[in-house]
């Protein structure tokens, strides 16, 4: 399947006009000033742009495409946006795979009075896809007891802003049960991980929880 393609299955409000803000950073970058200005996340579109849905598309293809066991499994789904490429993925090249969500579907990033789960699912009948197995709960309520026995392709997306530390103890906890399910030329994806070494990082701060 071509990238023209998957561009316009994909794209949903991600591309965005040239605005102030672009003229604006434009400015300071001439003037060699250090600093970007941003605007206020979006959450409901801001969540992946749509070079990183092209990259999951192909990521997610590799081991299914490849013959590798296993299901797909998506921790941290959020609105399930992301989860419908996977669902999309497993139905052109293996649709006898399972898609299983992770979440707490507990509302996060400012937003107030959303059934996020029903979300979900209306996403999923949206795109006329299969809808997935929700487990919705905690992690460490659901992992490692409620993942497949083997898994081809994962994507790790909990980041939750404020508390670093424990963001990176969930990935690591998520990590140490999912690893051993992974048979030759699985795939796994984290979609928050930074190394001080390449750049001095992003944190959101105070945006919500969108599976820890």
């Amino acid at each position: 399947m071509n990238n023209a393609f998957l561009a316009q299955l994909f794209d949903w409000g991600a591309s965005k006009k040239k605005g102030a803000l672009w003229f604006i950073n434009g400015v300071l970058r001439r003037l060699g000033i250090p600093f970007v200005v941003r605007r206020a996340i979006d959450p409901t579109r801001d969540m992946t742009n749509l070079e990183q849905r092209l990259n999951l598309w192909h990521l997610a293809s590799q081991p299914l495409a490849y013959g590798v066991e296993g299901n797909v499994v998506e921790l941290g789904c959020f609105d399930g946006k992301t989860a419908v490429i996977f669902a999309r993925v497993i139905e052109q090249l293996a649709p006898d795979r399972q898609l299983h969500l992770y979440d707490h579907f507990r509302i996060g990033f400012n937003l107030t009075g959303r059934d996020i789960q029903q979300e979900v699912i209306n996403n999923f009948q949206t795109a006329g896809c299969k809808l997935p197995v929700i487990h919705n709960e905690d992690f460490r309520v659901t992992v490692p007891g409620e993942l497949p026995e083997q898994i081809a392709f994962i994507h790790i997306d909990c980041g939750f802003g404020d508390d670093v530390e424990m963001h990176r103890a969930t990935v690591l906890y998520l990590l140490q049960h999912l690893y051993p399910r992974m048979p030759q030329g699985a795939i796994a994806v984290l979609m928050d991980y930074h190394d001080p070494t390449v750049s001095p990082g992003f944190n959101f701060g105070s945006i919500g929880n969108s599976g820890s």
